[in-house]
């Protein structure tokens, strides 16, 4: 993963954030010449032990999607690495309570996978919760447009996106 950064950085690589991919999309605003965006998904407890100190070594900010039932438990991340992720200037954004896909959800199940865990990461980093990775990437446009209520921008693999709500599917 080091080799992967500098060669980013020695490439001439800069890291963008969703909300500069949010206002390069709406505004038209400008992004850095040659912009990626590293992610990461799932809370694994290395990505904020290992992967943060490397990045930061080399002026990059990455997005970590966390799934809220890991919450300190072994080989995750704890609250206070979460907050930690935040406060140094890194995006943190849901990927739901339990890995469960969008499309597999009915009623209650958007609270249980997408509204109370938003709160709560947002207690634990301070700021609103604002974007969204789809559990293994997968989407329908139901989903597309349900999240559409909760988040700026949304994330899949490999999928055509939403031409409906395109924001939700990128």
């Amino acid at each position: 993963f080091a080799s992967q950064m500098k060669t980013l950085a020695d490439s001439g690589y800069h890291s963008i954030l969703p909300r500069q991919l949010y206002d390069y999309l709406l505004y038209n605003k400008a992004l850095p010449k040659k912009p990626v965006m590293i992610t990461f998904d799932d809370s694994r407890a290395e990505h904020s032990k290992i992967a943060a100190p490397i990045m930061v070594k080399y002026g990059f900010r990455g997005v970590f999607f966390i799934i809220t039932i890991t919450y300190n438990k072994k080989n995750y991340m704890t609250k206070e690495q979460i907050a930690e992720l935040a406060k140094a200037g890194h995006t943190v954004g849901l990927h739901s309570w339990d890995h469960t896909m969008v499309t597999k959800y009915y009623d209650l199940d958007w609270v249980k996978q997408v509204i109370e865990p938003k709160k709560e990461l947002e207690k634990i980093i301070g700021v609103p919760v604002e974007y969204w990775a789809y559990p293994n990437g997968v989407y329908n446009h139901k989903s597309a447009v349900e999240l559409s209520k909760y988040f700026k921008l949304s994330f899949i693999l490999l999928s055509k996106r939403d031409s409906i709500e395109p924001l939700q599917t990128i």
